[in-house]
C-alpha cells in the first residue's frame, strides 16, 4: 500500500498510472478526492477491524486470568489470587480517570469510589482476606 509507505496523496496520484492504475471511465489517472475518499475509507476499516481484534485479545486474556485466579483459589494462593485480580482491574481499565465506580459504567446501587478511596479499601480487603487465609489453613499461607 502507497500510503503505509509514507506518501502523501498527490504522491499517491502520481504513482498510481505507474502501475496501470487509471479512472477507466475517464480513461484518466485518478485525481486527489477519490483517492483521498478512498484513504479514508481504508483508515476507518483498519481501525474497526484493530478495535475487533483487540477486544477479542482482551477477552481472551480475561478468560486465562479468570482461570489463573480460579486455580489460585482452589490451590490456596493468596497472592496469586491478588495479582489475579490486579491484572484483571487493569486489562478492564478500571484504572482509568474517575476511579472505579465511576456512575457512566456501574449500575446505579454501586457505591462510587475515587480511585485512591477505592485503593485504600482494596488494601483493607486484602489484609483482612490474608488474615482469614492464615487462619483457614492453619497459618502456611502462601501470603
Amino acid at each position: 500500500m502507497l500510503r503505509l509507505r509514507g506518501m502523501t496523496i498527490r504522491g499517491i496520484v502520481e504513482e498510481l498510472p505507474k502501475y496501470q492504475i487509471i479512472n477507466e471511465k475517464r480513461g484518466k489517472p485518478w485525481s486527489r478526492k477519490p483517492v483521498h475518499d478512498d484513504l479514508l475509507a481504508l483508515a476507518k476499516e483498519w481501525q474497526e477491524a484493530a478495535a475487533a481484534h483487540t477486544d477479542d485479545l482482551k477477552g481472551n486474556i480475561l478468560a486465562e486470568i479468570r482461570e489463573v485466579r480460579r486455580a489460585a483459589w482452589e490451590g490456596k494462593e493468596l497472592k496469586v489470587v491478588l495479582a489475579a485480580l490486579e491484572d484483571e482491574r487493569k486489562l478492564l481499565g478500571m484504572d482509568a480517570a474517575g476511579g472505579v465506580g465511576s456512575t457512566s459504567d456501574m449500575p446505579a446501587h454501586t457505591v462510587n469510589y475515587t480511585l485512591d478511596e477505592w485503593k485504600v479499601e482494596r488494601d483493607r480487603r486484602r489484609a483482612e482476606a490474608e488474615k482469614a487465609l492464615t487462619m483457614f489453613d492453619g497459618g502456611d499461607s502462601d501470603a
